[in-house]
């Protein structure tokens, strides 16, 4: 169980990019899986590592199974969006390192890792790893392992085709266990997916998505849905998914240009993915 009263926190300074924030979050959350909708410089990253003990609360009162996140690290499954893993080790050893850790009983490798189906990197040693590979093993880990909390930063980005199912279908039966998983995504695609319930995390401020709701404008850019290449004019007031998109044909297309349909999908009922001109 994941409880937050009030947390205020603060980030790293980024090149380029604004400093993440929390401001004044509050968020409980028992068992299921919680989609948080935000990009990074809204403060997604952020809450996790605050949530797994990585980061530290300014003020407010932050509470992971009735304890501080710093005393129950090794019963929380963390996994970033860049992963780090030990170069002198094979995928093998960081699997029996993982449970050992955690106190887990110890599993063959290639079982933990055949709920993605990376049997093939058992063998294999880090560092000869991507950094897509060493993220689907450290994701592998999370969802095969005991840990009651389960965080997740961007878990579909990044894979192979048939990947994404899998992944969702290991979630799923994760909180099907009674684990809490939490999971942040910058695609509203993703966060439906994935999530049995929405928040939507907009510089550092938590709004929960209830059903029927519409995003605010504000949040367009941060879920990904902003498009460059169209000018479109959209109505927000209408209830229907797909809207039409009135646009002039340019006077010299250019030839590498993609055809913009007219026709747009949403793949959530009564959200608009396009903003207003």
């Amino acid at each position: 169980m994941i409880v937050l009263q009030g947390v205020s926190a603060r980030g790293e300074a980024r090149r380029r990019m604004p400093v993440p924030m929390l401001k004044n979050v509050s968020l409980t959350w028992e068992r299921g899986v919680l989609a948080v909708v935000g990009s990074v410089a809204d403060g997604t990253a952020l809450l996790l590592r605050t949530i797994a003990g990585a980061d530290k609360v300014q003020s407010g009162r932050l509470e992971v199974l009735a304890q501080p996140p710093s005393e129950v690290q090794p019963r929380i499954a963390y996994v970033p969006q860049d992963v780090v893993l030990p170069d002198a080790l094979r995928v093998e050893e960081v699997c029996a390192l993982s449970a050992a850790l955690r106190e887990e009983p110890p599993r063959p490798a290639r079982e933990r890792l055949a709920v993605l189906g990376l049997e093939s990197l058992a063998s294999r040693k880090t560092s000869s790893l991507s950094p897509v590979e060493a993220r689907a093993v450290a994701l592998a880990l999370a969802v095969t392992s005991i840990a009651p909390v389960v965080l997740v930063e961007e878990p579909l980005w990044g894979l192979s085709p048939v990947a994404p199912a899998r992944v969702t279908n290991a979630l799923r039966a994760r909180a099907a266990q009674g684990a809490c998983v939490v999971v942040t995504t910058a695609s509203v695609r993703d966060a439906t997916r994935l999530g049995d319930q929405l928040v939507l995390l907009t510089q550092g401020v938590l709004t929960p998505c209830r059903p029927g709701s519409r995003m605010p404008g504000r949040a367009w850019r941060a879920c990904g849905w902003w498009c460059r290449r169209v000018r479109a004019r959209a109505s927000r007031s209408s209830p229907r998914c797909c809207e039409p998109i009135r646009r002039s044909p340019p006077s010299k297309p250019h030839p590498s240009r993609r055809p913009v349909p007219r026709w747009c999908w949403c793949p959530v009922p009564s959200f608009s993915p396009w903003p207003r001109a």
